[in-house]
């Protein structure tokens, strides 16, 4: 039976109380060019520094600058946020693909010029990449 996301999202240690301080990533976003808005940092206190892992192990994305930092630049972001007319900031990877959130709280992935939704919150988000992948990206906003 494949686990929920919630469920690996608590298995990497998240829980609705969780709550870190994200001042200095905050800082190193902004100071790395990025736009930091309130979805943003709401989802870096709960889930910044986590390591969610597929069911078996084999998948999982990191909510890091680090990993960030070496896969992308906030002029890819800049040019995905002009497309699709909402803000995106970088918050964590998977394998090669940067993933995203934008001002309303969406996920996007992208590798270099290619991107698409990947969901409108979290747990959407670990469902697409890690649970039941798709084949293409979409880059259509849901309704």
């Amino acid at each position: 039976m494949a686990s929920s996301a919630r469920a690996l999202l608590r298995r990497a240690g998240w829980s609705p109380d969780r709550e870190i301080d994200v001042a200095p990533v905050v800082d190193r976003l902004l100071g790395l060019g990025y736009p930091v808005f309130p979805s943003l940092e709401q989802f870096l206190k709960e889930f910044y520094g986590l390591v969610v892992r597929s069911e078996d192990g084999t998948k999982a994305i990191t909510f890091d600058l680090e990993s960030v930092q070496h896969q992308t630049d906030a002029e890819f972001c800049r040019e995905y946020a002009a497309e699709i007319g909402r803000p995106l900031t970088p918050v964590g990877t998977h394998s090669h693909m940067v993933v995203m959130i934008d001002a309303h709280g969406g996920f996007w992935g992208s590798f270099d010029l290619d991107y698409g939704y990947k969901g409108d919150d979290i747990e959407q988000a670990v469902r697409s990449i890690l649970i039941d992948p798709p084949r293409l990206f979409d880059r259509r906003l849901p309704d």
